[in-house]
């Protein structure tokens, strides 16, 4: 109980220390080294090809992935001035101010701009605000409201007419302005706030009427304060900061909110021109706080800064890029992006964690996430104020498991197994055990213990009191992991080998598969007859199962091809999730995605179990960095459309203005990038052109030089890659006509073509005189060389249809002889075949050798070959056996009688020695309907017939016989 007591009072402690509202994210900064020169920010913004631009005091910065570009007098705009709010407009205009003028451009690679008269001597620390309206550019300078437009003769003219001033004299004092369809919302004098709903033209969109009117203040909710930033959401929701009050009006709603802002105006007091308020891709509002920024989500704030990887300077401007990175203008610092998405969220010591070591984990049913740091266990509720609470801890362990009734228990490295009791705040059991690698839950709601001396069980796990782990029977040595199958049953590799138990050690263990791998770290069910192992020596492997038994074990190819795969989970998709040092790879059923650090995990280095899958879907990874929480795991395979782009084409550094040019000994120079700013560390690039390149060239470069051209149509193409993420482009082209020099004009090349010919019928004259007598001598040649060749030739063939050592025809020709023969249904009714084969050929081997046995062959095979006649063939069939086809008149049968004798009537002489030779034969006589394969088979049946009889006699078919 003292111990309980003494938990509640730390635990109380924490609650009101231990508050972390915001997550650590991390941050790539672009600055001069990339071609920013610029610090003095102060706006950015997103064209609508998809690159970043930079507003700064010393005028405007493209940014293409890889560096910084300035637009300058050649795009149209002033050398120098202080640049500010860039905006594209719905038909992609770009509008910016400039050294006090308004610009426009179309967006393009190499835009160029037009000034829009009209309205000049724009100050640049005046409170100048401005907004999209449709095509059009708002703009609040001197408190009042001008509208630029680019269409037909660009031009800038008040916006508000005098009659509807005279009526609504809050109009005449204007300080912001925010726009979304039809609606305008106005920060007006006295620190009301004032609603414009707009009518359009039914024939044309720019002829509108804006004098429907509502002016909002103190009876309405709105305080008198000074509005400097003005938002409405993508629901039509209105938001205005002020340097201390956020304001909210719903669409619907008379009445407005009021909220706070934590920590009040600090650095933007007095300097609220500063201000911005923009939606993030996750619908929460996102404006300047004292330090850092502020994120407002339903009543609860969240705060990023230093603490959370933002830089200390002014955030001068912020924006969100069509992937939802958030991009940071810092006054001095230059340009910061946020690496990962809104999809993560990512804690650490910062945010309260103990360690930003994270080993296991585990859920309580409707209460916070539990996870086992290098210093003890701590608690993250991630609702309300994102509180970390710390459980007492007896030193840095690393398996963690919650039971089905909310009870945490927690495995150290000195041995101790303790459950804590959230609900009552006390540590109610603790036994000794071996070190545990990993402890969960079964599903009939016991204790499971993978420990290095064998599996435990604690079967009464949420009792009051619970009794000790007990040892499941067949388990020991060292378990790092296991997996249980929907039955309940333990699977585990023991010894090398894989088994399966019975918890409950009612059923003894059953052998699954050896051998097995050793030192596994993790196996999961990926479905019901389908167990994924991973291991240090074979890597990842699939055993497909059957009846529970196994039928295959397979290995696994995944994206990071690392066998220190430290987990594996399966999450309620059926998905399967793969931690490694590499970062996490996932396999849907279909496709393998994979998960770095470029993604948003807040470290590559996963901890070993340290992957859990929610309840509620999302995916929770351990690192040694701190703990990185996934929200949106469809996220990672949605389809990524890279977007490659040509930002410049150079011959000899002059843009390059028309589709022709002459051609010349300039060299061409081509600039790409892909406009996916979250992918740069992994893009690569595949170009090409067309007309001098014979293949596609991959690098990593974007700039690519040719140093001569040739003349004619050039195409040059690149496409994007990404082989981390297995994502490629469409190629983009540029096409260039390089004209050709005089000396390739067609004039030219008919002269030169005309003196060719001449001298070519010249020399084509004495080379034929030549070439008579060369050809002469050749004839000759060829006819003697043919003579040689067909004589090697029936030499060779010759030879190539005859057995090497007897001399016969080998089994191949004799084979084909006979198929010929059976061709010819006229030489099929006098056919008949013998198989032939020696008797006790194997003690004649075993007693003289294969040398001995060679002579018998050879000798026999002699007297066979001077034993036949015309129409009559032999050859050997293999080994002893020999194949003859007889086809000559009369009986077939006193025939092979007379080979017989012929062959076998003398001895043999071996060694000085003489021997009886005997021989065994089956023949067998064509019928109508044999085929080769039937009549050798009634041969070979017959031969071995006489072998049956005892061997040196004939047995003959039936039809022989007459």
């Amino acid at each position: 109980m003292r111990f309980g007591a003494l938990f509640l009072v730390v635990l109380s402690l924490l609650l009101r220390t231990g508050a972390a509202d915001a997550q650590q994210t991390a941050f790539q900064v672009y600055a001069s080294s990339n071609g920013l020169v610029s610090l003095g920010t102060t706006c950015v913004q997103q064209d609508r090809i998809g690159f970043i631009l930079v507003c700064t005091d010393n005028g405007v910065y493209r940014f293409d992935g890889h560096v910084f570009t300035q637009y300058g007098p050649a795009n149209g705009l002033p050398e120098r001035g202080v640049s500010q709010a860039a905006r594209v407009t719905a038909d992609g205009h770009l509008f910016l101010i400039q050294a006090g003028d308004i610009f426009v451009a179309r967006d393009a690679v190499g835009p160029h701009f037009f000034q829009v008269p009209g309205l000049e001597g724009i100050g640049d620390d005046d409170g100048t605000r401005t907004a999209t309206f449709g095509n059009d550019y708002l703009v609040v300078s001197g408190h009042t409201l001008w509208i630029a437009s680019a269409a037909g003769n660009p031009a800038t003219r008040l916006f508000l007419p005098q009659p509807l001033l005279a009526r609504f004299p809050a109009l005449r004092s204007i300080t912001s302005v925010a726009a979304r369809g039809d609606i305008i919302w106005l920060a007006c004098a006295g620190g009301s706030l004032c609603r414009l709903r707009c009518r359009f033209g039914p024939l044309d969109p720019d002829e509108r009427r804006c004098d429907d009117v509502r002016v909002f203040g103190p009876e309405q909710g709105v305080q008198p304060r000074p509005w400097a930033a003005l938002l409405i959401d993508r629901g039509g929701t209105l938001w205005a900061r002020a340097p201390d009050y956020l304001l909210e009006h719903s669409v619907g709603q008379d009445g407005f909110t009021e909220i706070a802002i934590p920590g009040g105006a600090g650095r933007f007091a007095g300097r609220a021109f500063r201000l911005q308020i923009e939606e993030d891709p996750r619908g929460r509002v996102v404006t300047q706080g004292s330090s850092g920024l502020l994120i407002y989500d339903h009543g609860r704030w969240d705060h990023l800064d230093r603490m959370h990887g933002l830089p200390d300077g002014e955030i001068a401007a912020f924006t969100y890029d069509r992937d939802g990175s958030l991009w940071l203008a810092v006054r001095g610092e230059g340009l910061f992006r946020s690496v990962g998405s809104t999809d993560w969220e990512n804690w650490s010591v910062n945010d309260g964690l103990s360690n930003d070591v994270c080993w296991q984990m585990g859920r309580q049913a409707g209460g916070p996430l539990w996870v086992a740091t290098e210093d003890g266990v701590n608690g993250i509720n991630e609702t309300g104020t994102h509180r970390v609470v710390h459980l007492p801890s007896g030193g840095p362990g690393y398996a963690l498991a919650v039971t089905v009734g909310g009870d945490v228990w927690t495995a150290d490295l000195s041995g101790s197994l303790r459950r804590f009791v959230p609900a009552t705040g006390a540590v109610d059991a603790s036994f000794r055990t071996p070190i545990a690698d990993m402890i969960s839950t079964g599903k009939d709601g016991s204790l499971l213990l993978a420990t290095r001396d064998g599996l435990y069980r604690v079967a009464d796990a949420g009792a009051p009191a619970p009794g000790r782990p007990v040892l499941i029977p067949g388990t020991h040595g060292h378990i790092r992991t296991f997996a249980e199958d929907e039955a309940g049953m333990i699977w585990a590799v023991v010894d090398d080998a894989l088994l399966r138990f019975d918890p409950t050690g009612r059923e003894k263990p059953a052998l699954i598969w050896r051998p097995a791998a050793r030192a596994v770290r993790g196996m999961v069910f990926a479905a019901p007859n389908e167990l994924w192992i991973s291991s240090d020596n074979e890597g990842l492997q699939r055993l497909r199962l059957a009846d529970g038994k196994a039928v295959s074990m397979t290995a696994i190819d995944h994206p990071s091809e690392t066998s220190q795969v430290s987990d594996l989970v399966r999450d309620r998709r059926g998905w399967v999730w793969m931690g490694s040092d590499h970062g996490v790879d996932v396999w849907n059923g279909h496709d393998w995605g994979e998960i770095t650090e470029q993604d948003g995990l807040v470290s590559n280095d996963l901890d070993e179990g340290a992957i859990l899958a929610d309840p509620d879907g999302t995916l929770w990874f351990g690192t040694g960095r701190g703990l990185s929480h996934l929200l949106n795991p469809a996220a990672i395979f949605r389809r990524t459309i890279l977007h490659p782009i040509i930002t410049e084409a150079l011959l000899d550094g002059a843009p390059i203005e028309t589709e022709s040019v002459p051609w010349s000994h300039a060299r061409l120079t081509i600039g790409f990038s892909a406009l996916d700013y979250g992918l740069s560390d992994t893009i690569r690039f595949r170009y090409r052109l067309k007309g001098l390149d014979k293949d596609w060239v991959e690098t990593a470069d974007t700039t690519v030089r040719y140093p001569a051209l040739p003349s004619g149509h050039l195409v040059f193409s690149v496409q994007a890659i990404d082989p981390a993420h297995h994502l490629s482009s469409a190629p983009v082209s540029f096409s260039l006509y390089v004209r050709p020099p005089w000396w390739e004009r067609w004039w030219f090349r008919g002269i030169a073509a005309l003196a060719v010919f001449a001298c070519a019928a010249l020399i084509w004259r004495l080379r034929i005189r030549l070439l008579l007598a060369r050809q002469r001598h050749l004839e000759e040649l060829v006819r003697m060389r043919t003579a040689e060749i067909a004589q090697a030739h029936a030499a060779l063939e010759a030879r190539s249809a005859r057995d090497d050592l007897t001399g016969l025809l080998n089994r191949a020709t004799i084979m084909s002889r006979l198929k010929d023969i059976l061709a010819d249904p006229s030489r099929c009714e006098r056919l008949a075949v013998v198989m032939a084969d020696l008797d006790h050929f194997k003690s004649i081997n075993d007693r003289y050798g294969h040398f001995g046995g060679d002579i018998v062959l050879t000798t026999l095979s002699q007297r066979l070959a001077c034993t036949l006649g015309t129409h009559e063939l032999a050859g050997r069939y293999g080994g002893e056996e020999f194949l003859i086809v007889l086809t000559g008149p009369g009986n077939k049968t006193a025939r092979l009688a007379e080979i017989r004798n012929a062959i076998l009537a003398a001895p043999i002489a071996i060694e000085d020695k003489e021997i009886a030779v005997t021989c065994s034969f089956g023949l067998a006589c064509f019928r109508s309907g044999d085929d080769l394969e039937s009549l050798l088979r009634r041969a070979d049946l017959k031969l071995y017939e006489a072998k049956a009889d005892g061997r040196n006699r004939i047995v003959i078919d039936e039809q022989a016989r007459h």
